[in-house]
């Protein structure tokens, strides 16, 4: 009798340590912590800097900017923060060929050391180069570039003629020219006229300057035996810029 007694005593205390384990084991599961994976984004800078553009002779252009085209219009956008140099100036041309010199590629923009991007205005469908001017505060300017957009094959862009939509004229005495431009109204912030013995754009003079969109200017020669080209420039508050010339000063035709 006595040892079935123990026997059960014996029984109950198995099962109560068995349930025992079992309850302490189902809480520490429920207090365990649950592992999250959290994808903390990378911070990247950019493959170039201010500095790597002022020192370095050549940089990649494709590290310092980016373009890309939807019909007439083409985005420019920066990868380089340019807020420590002076201005940044775009410019465009047909044939991807640049004299730095010569300044032979006319500038479409001019901004702003804050600006991020640039949208153009492209004149037709055709494939276009790009570069960037960066002007530095001690006065250097370093040209960075091509970019070559495409063509636009699917002619989906609206093409204006700058010749037809920002009008300029040249007639000629023998002593003087006189030019008469009628522009689209628009807030300018400015119009240019500059003047040359040649074709090339560098060491123009710059004769005379308005925020008039329509007008009319008689610049004296200096030399009246000498040729004369002119250009206009025009600047929009956005920093686009409106560049036409060289034009010959000649005579009217009868």
């Amino acid at each position: 009798m006595v040892m079935k007694k123990s026997t059960s005593i014996i029984v109950v205390v198995f099962l109560f340590l068995s349930a025992s384990c079992s309850k302490n084991t189902s809480l520490k599961s429920a207090k365990e912590p649950v592992s999250v994976s959290i994808e903390v984004p990378k911070i990247t800078q950019a493959a170039v800097t201010l500095d790597d553009i002022f020192e370095q002779p050549k940089v990649n252009p494709a590290d310092v900017f980016t373009v890309s085209r939807d019909g007439q219009t083409v985005t420019i956008k920066f990868l380089v923060d340019f807020s420590g140099c002076k201005r940044i100036g775009v410019a465009r041309n047909a044939t991807g060929i640049y004299k730095d010199k010569d300044k032979d590629v006319p500038e479409v923009a001019t901004l702003a050391s804050s600006e991020r991007q640039f949208e153009d205005i492209v004149p037709n469908s055709g494939a276009f180069y790009y570069w960037l001017r960066i002007y530095f505060s001690n006065g250097s300017v370093r040209p960075v570039g091509p970019l070559r957009i495409a063509p636009d094959e699917a002619n989906k862009g609206t093409y204006l003629s700058i010749e037809e939509t920002y009008r300029f004229q040249i007639n000629r005495t023998y002593t003087s020219a006189t030019m008469t431009w009628n522009f689209p109204e628009a807030n300018y912030g400015k119009i240019s006229i500059k003047r040359n013995t040649n074709t090339r754009a560098s060491k123009r003079a710059t004769v005379y300057t308005t925020l008039e969109w329509s007008g009319s200017y008689t610049d004296m020669f200096p030399d009246p035996e000498a040729d004369d080209w002119y250009w206009i420039e025009a600047t929009l508050e956005n920093g686009r810029e409106i560049n036409q010339g060289p034009f010959k000063a000649e005579y009217p035709s009868n």
